[in-house]
Formats: structure tokens, sequence, C-alpha cells
């Protein structure tokens, strides 16, 4: 095991031999991805967004105002970040981390119970990189588009295609 303590992270590796043996249950399974409920399945069963997500951006959203009333450096005018400046980008960076780890485990069990259930898995192709694009310039709907696109990015749209991809 490695110890970062610059990134706070922990890393292992672990090597096992054996044969893998995927057991998958007969069916087929059509998926759709949508911002209110994160994943409709094609039994009719729903599985919203996880309360959680809401939760630490509430707290990355209060660690970024906390972090905007300290001093931060300026290249141009040659001003140093002040020591809470630091310290408050050290703790808003770990809550992001957090938020980010906590999405990619939800989306990796999530996928691999979709996956583990049914034999076939259908979803559809999405360009999530064009449906996130910023709104137009002159645009009136400028923080209704970023809303959306904070919604499509938060359940991970793009994210579970490729999970599923790959686990199946």
């Amino acid at each position: 095991m490695v110890y970062r303590p610059s990134e706070d992270k922990w890393y292992a590796s672990i090597t096992v031999e054996g044969e893998p043996v995927q057991e998958t249950s007969p069916g087929v399974m059509g998926i759709d991805l949508g911002c209110k409920d994160a994943v409709t399945l094609s039994n009719g069963q729903k599985i919203g967004k996880p309360e959680f997500l809401k939760l630490g951006q509430r707290n990355v959203k209060a660690a970024s105002k906390s972090l905007r009333r300290k001093r931060k450096p300026d290249r141009n005018r040659k001003i140093k970040a002040s020591r809470r400046w630091k310290l408050a980008q050290r703790r808003k960076s770990a809550l992001q981390r957090k938020v980010t780890r906590q999405r990619v485990d939800w989306l990796h069990k999530l996928t691999s119970d979709i996956v583990r259930r049914h034999s076939l898995v259908a979803g559809e192709t999405l360009n999530v990189k064009g449906m996130t694009r910023k709104a137009k310039q002159g645009s009136k709907r400028k923080a209704q588009k970023a809303g959306l696109n904070r919604s499509i990015l938060e359940v991970g749209f793009g994210m579970i295609g490729q999970m599923l991809d790959y686990k199946s």
C-alpha cells in the first residue's frame, strides 16, 4: 500500500489468480437516463438520484463561499495567497473529491446490479458533451441551462454508459 500525503489518498494493489465466471439471469433490460429519475428501467422501475449528492454539493457550495472571503493569489499583482485561503482551498477540494467518489461508487453499485440481474442491457447513445454545452451568447435562459447541465453531469450520463459497456 502506498500513501500519497499531497493527495490524501491510499492506493492498494491486489493481484488474484482465477477464472472469472459471469453469472447472469436471463432477460433483456432497457435503460432510459433522465434528470429527475436518474435511471428508468424498461420494467417500469425508477431509480432516483441519491440524496447524498445534493447534500455534498451544498457543502461544496458553502466551502466555495468561504473561500471567496479569503485573499486569493494574483500573479499579475504579485500577491501571495493567504494561509487561510490555502486551508479553505484544501477543504473545498477534499469535499469535491468526496462527492466525486460517492457518485462513482453509487454508479458502480448501480451498474453492477443491473448487469448482474440481466443478460442483455440496452441503453441510449447520448452526446453528453453536446447536451452540456454552454448556453448561446445573448440567451435569456443561461441560468436554466446551467442548472440542466449540472443535473446531467450529477447523474453521470456518460459514466453509466461506459460502466455498463465494460461490465456486460
